[in-house]
């Protein structure tokens, strides 16, 4: 009923935006990404510059493991908007993925400036940190992460390996345990398995 509605919303009104993007998150919530894509693509031609969409689509991108696609479209964000927080932290994750540190730590760092209490944020530049040898600083915003996102596998992943790289055996193996119970399908879950069985 609910995609029905929408699909009517759109035929009635083809240039709003609304119903595209809630037709796109009911099909993104039922794992039809493909769907939900094709839909944002199409509301994107009414307006190339929404950022609510080209976020939503840079999200679906990336669920379908679209990982350039996804970086393309914050890279589009991020020159209609240089300061946009999300999509500059989304993107310094994708750049310190592929290697480009020096980028990466500038726009998470701009990240953190904009939303200094978002855990999500704090764990991007603590891995950035990490990639850099700064596990000191890492381990801080670790902390504060993992507390505030305590079913976040991937944050108890990365508080491990910097607890490994300090030395501190205990605390990293306490950790990664923690990550792998809550899921063995995370992005790095491979690498958390055999650094605790290192």
């Amino acid at each position: 009923q609910a995609e029905a509605a929408f699909k009517k919303a759109i035929e009635l009104e083809p240039k709003a935006l609304a119903p595209y993007t809630d037709l796109a998150r009911l099909y993104a919530k039922a794992g039809t990404y493909d769907k939900a894509a094709q839909g944002l693509e199409t509301a994107l031609k009414q307006n190339p510059d929404s950022l609510p969409t080209l976020m939503l689509l840079a999200l679906i991108h990336e669920q379908q493991g679209r990982v350039e696609q996804a970086a393309g479209l914050y890279e589009k964000v991020l020159k209609l908007v240089p300061d946009f927080p999300p999509a500059a932290n989304n993107l310094a994750w994708h750049l310190s993925e592929r290697g480009d540190m020096e980028r990466a730590m500038f726009l998470a760092q701009k990240a953190k400036e904009a939303m200094p209490k978002d855990p999500r944020v704090s764990d991007t530049l603590a891995w950035i940190y990490y990639k850099r040898g700064l596990y000191a600083r890492a381990l801080d915003l670790l902390k504060e992460s993992s507390q505030q996102l305590p079913d976040e596998p991937a944050v108890h992943y990365h508080l491990g390996m910097v607890h490994l790289k300090r030395g501190e055996e205990a605390a990293a193996r306490q950790a990664l345990e923690r990550a792998l119970r809550l899921s063995r399908t995370f992005p790095g879950a491979m690498e958390a398995e055999q650094a605790r069985e290192a």
